[in-house]
């Protein structure tokens, strides 16, 4: 196991010459030379994840409904939201999205932005009022539907986990589910 003072990139000695960070991803070592980059302004994070997090951003989707047209959900990682006030609406999504690479996805869905204001006193004394933005959103690793099968089996899959989270929910009694998961795989082989 090497040693915790040793930087995981160029692999030299972090000590008081030489000041080790803890990477925001890979928690491991990493001297101040091999971790140039702060992700969003407070995340230090090491240049060879800052590599991996710069080439998924040009691919990554977002998306406002549960919904990524041509693609399916192929695991969820859990909620991921802003931790600060932003006064871009953009750098609020940008900081979800790198919250979510970080867990594994390459995609958020479900995206929710909020609005509000803040403000400061201004260069001549008066109160000035700005907008800021904070989100929040579901991080998923999605895929591309295959065929035309793929994507039957892919929305009937869909549709039966919706079914499933109605159930769970006491929106629909068993007797109600099994008839309408009976309907469904009905529908699915006619088709």
């Amino acid at each position: 196991m090497p040693d915790s003072n040793f930087c995981c990139v160029c692999g030299e000695h972090c000590g008081f010459f030489r000041w080790g960070y803890k990477c925001s991803v890979c928690g491991k070592t990493v001297c101040a030379d091999c971790s140039t980059t702060y992700v969003w302004g407070y995340d230090r994070v090491c240049d060879k994840c800052y590599d991996k997090i710069d080439k998924s951003l040009p691919s990554f989707k977002v998306a406002v409904s549960d919904h990524i047209g041509g693609h399916r959900i192929t695991k969820s990682f859990g909620d991921v939201e802003n931790w600060t006030l932003y006064r871009d609406r953009q750098c609020a999504i940008d900081d979800l999205k790198y919250r979510a690479i970080v867990l594994g996805a390459n995609a958020i869905v479900s995206l929710t932005i909020y609005t509000g204001t803040d403000e400061e006193e201004g260069p001549n004394g008066g109160i000035h009022y700005y907008s800021v933005f904070k989100g929040s959103a579901k991080a998923v690793r999605v895929e591309k539907y295959n065929n035309k099968t793929d994507s039957k089996k892919g929305l009937i899959g869909s549709e039966i986990e919706k079914l499933v989270s109605q159930l769970k929910n006491g929106y629909l009694s068993e007797e109600e589910f099994k008839e309408a998961k009976r309907i469904l795989l009905k529908k699915n082989k006619s088709n």
